[in-house]
């Protein structure tokens, strides 16, 4: 198990110590259905290190939401953005990610001096930052920032199984299991479903 740190962190405070440095992730860019969520943490050099912070996809559903009432009380801000299925399909998975990058961080008061992005083709922003490729299994507050988005997600997608009993989404959160296949195939597509993402699933039934 790699456990991220806060190297990239602490080289940033030895020549600003009082820089706020956020941490931004994502999470469903490839589920069938639901939105993307886009996670921001922002920590500064005293914050509270949380030991068990890691990449979320490590974690269970339990130790994610445990861990994520620690960062939520400890972190010096935190926010999340997202788009829609509709957004997904009508612009793209890479646009709306963009987009909801620079939502979650302008969601922030006071700005962060300094954005770490996982995904290093995450590029262009109107703001100071640096991207990464994995950088929610080695950079501390990115790691963070993915708890956040999973969670927030989870949350939103087991909401919808009411909704859309037939589908199971709060098991499987709406990614693409062989059950949820199955489903689409039975039932066809609702309203949360990404048609772009889906469409190859009706036409090889």
């Amino acid at each position: 198990m790699i456990y991220p740190v806060l190297e990239k962190e602490q080289k940033i405070w030895k020549t600003q110590p009082e820089a706020l440095i956020a941490g931004i992730d994502e999470a469903g860019r490839g589920p069938l259905a639901g939105p993307v969520v886009v996670g921001i943490v922002v920590i500064k050099h005293e914050n509270q290190y949380i030991q068990e912070v890691r990449d979320s996809k490590t974690l269970s559903e339990l130790q994610r939401e445990k861990i994520f009432e620690k960062i939520t009380k400890t972190a010096s801000a935190w926010g999340y953005a997202m788009r829609d299925n509709q957004f997904i399909d009508e612009r793209g998975i890479v646009h709306a990610v963009r987009e909801s990058v620079v939502d979650a961080y302008y969601s922030l008061n006071p700005k962060p001096n300094l954005a770490l992005i996982d995904g290093s083709y995450l590029r262009n922003f109107p703001f100071e930052y640096k991207s990464f490729d994995k950088g929610d299994r080695d950079i501390y507050c990115i790691a963070a920032a993915s708890i956040i988005a999973k969670v927030i997600r989870d949350r939103l997608i087991v909401k919808l199984d009411s909704t859309y009993p037939e589908y199971g989404f709060a098991k499987h959160k709406g990614y693409g299991t062989m059950q949820h296949i199955e489903a689409i195939r039975k039932y066809g597509l609702s309203d949360v479903h990404r048609v772009s993402f889906c469409s190859r699933l009706i036409i090889n039934k």
